[in-house]
């Protein structure tokens, strides 16, 4: 099991898991399938400590998505504006807007 998930794991205080993470085979290319049953699984008992775990993978995901979709649009050479209609929604996002007066 790579360092980071352990590390990972201790930045959330929640460093007791890595080893059943560890035991599981559960690493980077796994953990974004994790859900409240396979986390009861690994031995997350603490409903607390499962959000938690959720909450830090879906903000993880959101910011390897953005950091993909802003590598994917930096190759892309038009001089298009993006569709500002289809851009997906998120609670913490914020998007640029310009007002005129």
């Amino acid at each position: 099991m790579p360092d980071d998930v352990t590390n990972w794991l201790q930045e959330l205080g929640l460093g007791q898991y890595a080893k059943a993470f560890e035991e599981n085979d559960v690493d980077w290319n796994v953990l974004s399938e994790l859900d409240h049953e396979s986390l009861k699984d690994l031995g997350v008992d603490s409903t607390g400590h499962r959000l938690r775990i959720l909450k830090s993978l879906k903000s993880i995901t959101n910011v390897e998505s953005s950091a993909t979709t802003a590598s994917e649009s930096s190759d892309d050479n038009t001089d298009d504006p993006p569709d500002i209609a289809n851009w997906e929604r998120y609670p913490d996002e914020r998007k640029p807007a310009t007002v005129m007066f």
